[in-house]
């Protein structure tokens, strides 16, 4: 059985993997010629979006599986890919923990008012600003997964009401108010906080557009941590510009890197990171160790834990 993996894979995690499989021939490259003579004869392909070419995987005639590095796993809905028999799985879950953090480096320093005071230090400048905080206000978290528990969850910490949105709504002893993801308007103008963290399909394509954030508060905060392509980009320019609703927080853009003509890096109430919100040191790790589950229950001829619905896209 033949491993391809897209990447400079470090000697441990090699050793790591090779140890419990060693039946395996793993190879690892970050040369995309390479990779392209190497993907002809493989039966895993684990890769991370920006190698996924129908090209590509048109070459690979014996790939059966194919692993994403990411959750997301838009890049990988090619027909060469849905239309095939390959399986398809993803790594959700696996930076929960860094993702939910992101969201909350974002909305503290806002209601602590510390991008303000940043500048202000700057500029030698000693005021009182007006300040406010997150207890007692209320989040709605659209997409509730793993990592939306999260983000709940040290939510809650901050005594902040939860309401959220699931294509099946399930309990969750942290959300308050739980709505199916066919009811997102209801619950637009209640938040004071919208945070997105849905797939990108064809139905989240502009989920949140010039209606969508008409029907917010004009206090309201938005943080995208999905995928750039589940806001109408142009809509919430002007929502911002125009002072519509409060600020943003961005994680994710409909094209990366961001232009450097994008307006949205001018706008003072627009706050962007470069698509870092799952980053942490041991994410290879993380990433091999749930592959490896994967390939237990794939040797098994069990159901991989993280296999993704290739016609749904999640």
């Amino acid at each position: 059985m033949k491993i391809l993996y897209t990447g400079n894979l470090k000697e441990d995690h090699r050793h790591d993997l090779l140890s419990d499989f060693p039946q395996v021939d793993l190879v690892s490259t970050a040369n995309e010629s390479i990779m392209d003579i190497e993907i002809c004869d493989s039966d895993i392909f684990i890769s991370w979006g920006r190698f996924i070419t129908p090209e590509r995987i048109a070459r690979g005639k014996n790939l059966k599986w194919v692993h994403a590095l990411s959750t997301g796993v838009d890049k990988f809905l090619i027909p060469e890919i849905i239309s095939s028999d390959m399986l398809l799985s993803n790594s959700r879950g696996i930076h929960k923990e860094q993702i939910s953090e992101h969201v909350f480096s974002f909305l503290l320093p806002y209601v602590r008012r510390q991008f303000d005071y940043r500048k202000m230090q700057k500029r030698k400048e000693w005021e009182h600003l007006t300040i406010s905080g997150l207890a007692n206000k209320t989040i709605g978290i659209v997409g509730l997964g793993s990592i939306g528990e999260e983000i709940a969850k040290k939510a809650k910490v901050f005594d902040m009401t939860v309401v959220a949105t699931k294509k099946n709504p399930t309990n969750s002893i942290f959300v308050d108010k739980m709505y199916s993801s066919k009811e997102l308007n209801k619950i637009l103008p209640m938040v004071d906080f919208l945070v997105l963290i849905v797939p990108l399909t064809d139905e989240t394509q502009n989920l949140i557009g010039e209606k969508e954030l008409s029907l917010m508060k004009k206090s309201a905060f938005l943080v995208n941590m999905a995928r750039g392509g589940v806001v109408d980009e142009k809509a919430l320019y002007k929502a911002l510009i125009d002072n519509e609703i409060a600020g943003a927080g961005l994680d994710v853009f409909s094209k990366e890197p961001l232009p450097q003509d994008s307006p949205l890096w001018e706008l003072d109430n627009c706050y962007i990171t470069p698509h870092v919100g799952g980053v942490s040191p041991d994410y290879t790790k993380k990433a091999m160790a749930l592959f490896k589950e994967n390939l237990q229950a794939y040797i098994s001829g069990k159901e991989l834990p993280t296999k993704v619905d290739k016609h749904k896209g999640y």
